[in-house]
């Protein structure tokens, strides 16, 4: 029998082990994230405005990944912390859906018609923008799934879905940006304005038309000639669209979550075959794109890789 007090040697290494770095990390973030909590009664977002905000609601982002994919390299305190951030998104979702359903509803009663954009009431350009995105998700053009039972709730007041929304030819989508572009001596941005913000993704694929990075469509050469005679800058730049950097970044960040939320959900990655996955299969190619030329910055290229990112359709590349 040995000498009591006697240690050995692999057990004093296994109790004496410090945290890798890692775990150091991870547990940081995981108080930060915490205390953010409980100072601010919300959970950090990945596309906020705030310095000390954006990077743990990136962490989260990637750990949430982490969670649904690999949930064996993740203790059970940060599984749980997860899984508690998404009950409560999902409980503040239903709510404020709730409340804006119950408000367009008070709203149609009592002025006997739906909201209308551009009124100096800024309730009714809320709940104006509230029933854009209601269609917009049902017909496909947002991400995200409208219940059976919101559409119910919806059509018992008489929502007006406008299905079919005319699609617009190259000429005139086209025109109109010329006009928006000789009017504002800038090209149109994603912002609050609806129209606007059609105008800018138009704007966005006919760059990716070009580049190759979305091969649903191709430009001939007399309609790149007319964008290139208008002064058209086929390299996106934050002077091109009037953004700032910081307003790109949440912007990159947005589609960002929204790619990990996809590959979470449907286990597999965008593909041409729908038109509400056209917009994300379209960013992974830009993404891949990037990278080749050498203009996608490390840390972007670290968080793609930190969701096993496929840098193509394949998995050779």
């Amino acid at each position: 029998m040995e000498p009591i007090g006697k240690i050995d040697k692999k057990s004093k290494v296994r109790k004496t082990r410090k945290p890798n770095k890692v775990s150091k990390k991870r547990n940081n973030k995981y108080r930060s994230t915490i205390a953010f909590f409980e100072k601010n009664n919300k959970w950090p977002s990945p596309t906020a405005k705030d310095p000390k905000e954006l990077p743990l609601g990136q962490w989260i982002v990637r750990i949430r990944y982490l969670r649904n994919h690999f949930p064996e390299r993740l203790p059970e305190k940060i599984i749980e912390l997860v899984d508690r951030i998404d009950a409560d998104k999902l409980q503040k979702s239903t709510e404020q859906w709730e409340n804006n359903y119950y408000k367009l509803k008070d709203f149609v009663k009592n002025e006997k018609r739906w909201p209308l954009p551009g009124s100096p009431n800024p309730e009714e350009n809320k709940l104006y923008n509230w029933c854009t995105t209601q269609k917009s998700v049902r017909n496909g053009i947002l991400q995200g799934r409208l219940s059976d039972e919101r559409i119910q709730m919806l059509d018992a007041i008489g929502f007006q879905w406008n299905k079919n929304r005319k699609k617009r030819s190259w000429n005139e989508s086209f025109n109109m940006v010329k006009k928006y572009y000789l009017h504002n001596g800038r090209w149109p941005s994603h912002a609050t304005d609806s129209e606007e913000t059609r105008l800018a993704k138009w704007c966005s694929k006919m760059r990716a038309y070009k580049n190759g990075t979305d091969k649903t469509g191709k430009l001939t050469s007399l309609q790149i000639k007319k964008l290139t005679d208008l002064g058209f800058e086929w390299e996106l730049t934050v002077t091109s669209n009037g953004r700032t950097e910081e307003q790109l970044n949440r912007i990159w960040f947005g589609r960002y979550t929204e790619f990990c939320d996809f590959i979470t959900t449907y286990k597999r990655y965008p593909s041409t075959t729908s038109e509400e996955e056209r917009a994300l299969y379209s960013w992974w190619m830009r993404m891949a794109h990037l990278r080749r030329k050498g203009k996608l910055n490390n840390d972007r290229i670290l968080l793609l890789n930190s969701i096993g990112f496929k840098w193509g359709r394949g998995n050779n590349e």
